[in-house]
C-alpha cells in the first residue's frame, strides 16, 4: 500500500485515514539497512521515506497494514519506540513494559515479552517500563535508550550494560540548554554511518557518534525533512 505526495488526499479519503502532522511528536523512527528506507510512527499510522532522495515511499497507513505482523497486538494502536539491528535485519518495537522483534523482511515477528527480559541492562531502572526513544548501532554491538532526561546504553550480544543509566547531558553534552537534553520523542541512525538524528516535539538534531558533537540544527523537522513536510502541508 503506497501513496505520493500528488495522490495523498485521495488516498487518505479511499482509506479513511485522518491526516497528521508529519513534523512534530514523532513516537517513533527505525531505519532499514538494504533499501535506505527510513519508517517514522505517530499515533496508529507510519510512513516511509527514502532517505537518499528524501521521498516518501511508502504511506502514510496504519501500522496493522503496512506492518502486518503487528496486527492485532497491541503495537498496532501504536508505540513508545523502536530501533532496528541491520546485521539481523530485525526491528524492535517497545510499548510499556512489553517488547517485540520482528524480521523486517518477513515480517513475521520472532518473539515478544518484556524488556526487562529481553534486554536485561534495562531491569531494575526506570526504563523497564517504558522508553521514549531508542537506536542501535551494529558497527559496535551498542543500542542506545532514552527516558525522559536519563540514557543508558547495552551491549546487544551480552545484554550486558555499557553505560550505566545518567542524564543525557552526561552522555552527549553538545545537546546542553537544548529541549533533546529533556526528552527525546525518537531517534534514527542511518546503516553503519556515523551520525544519528534525534527527535523532540517539532525539532530534529543531528549528532556525530563517538564526540557527540551537533553536525545539523537543532532546526524545525518541517525544513530538514521535506517529505514530511509536503506531507504535512497537504493536512
Amino acid at each position: 500500500m503506497t501513496a505520493d505526495v500528488a495522490d495523498f488526499g485521495q488516498y487518505v479519503a479511499a482509506h479513511d485515514i485522518p491526516p497528521l502532522d508529519w513534523t512534530r511528536d514523532l513516537s517513533a523512527a527505525l531505519f532499514r539497512n538494504w533499501d535506505d528506507r527510513a519508517w517514522f510512527f505517530k499515533g496508529n499510522q507510519c510512513v516511509c521515506v527514502k532517505m537518499g532522495s528524501d521521498e516518501v515511499v511508502t504511506g502514510p497507513g496504519y501500522i496493522e497494514d503496512l506492518w502486518t505482523s503487528l496486527a492485532q497486538t497491541i503495537y498496532a494502536d501504536g508505540f513508545d519506540a523502536a530501533l532496528s539491528r541491520m546485521e539481523e535485519d530485525a526491528a524492535f518495537f517497545f510499548k510499556g513494559s512489553r517488547t517485540a522483534r520482528i524480521f523486517m523482511g518477513a515480517d513475521k515477528i520472532d518473539y515478544k515479552g518484556s524488556v526487562g527480559a529481553i534486554w536485561p541492562a534495562l531491569a531494575g531502572t526506570s526504563m523497564e517500563n517504558g522508553v521514549d526513544a531508542a537506536f542501535a548501532r551494529d558497527y559496535n554491538d551498542l543500542a542506545w535508550f532514552f527516558k525522559d532526561d536519563k540514557c543508558l546504553c547495552t551491549y546487544m550480544g551480552s545484554g550486558k550494560v555499557a553505560h550505566p543509566i545518567d542524564t543525557i547531558t552526561q552522555y552527549w553534552p553538545h545537546l546542553e540548554g537544548t529541549r533533546f537534553a529533556q526528552k527525546i520523542d525518537a531517534a534514527l541512525l542511518r546503516g553503519t554511518g556515523d551520525a544519528v538524528w534525534l527527535f523532540t516535539g517539532d525539532l530534529c538534531v543531528k549528532l556525530k557518534m563517538g564526540s557527540g558533537e551537533i553536525m545539523q540544527g537543532p532546526s524545525r523537522i518541517a525544513d530538514e525533512w521535506a517529505s514530511l513536510a509536503r506531507l504535512s502541508r497537504l493536512r
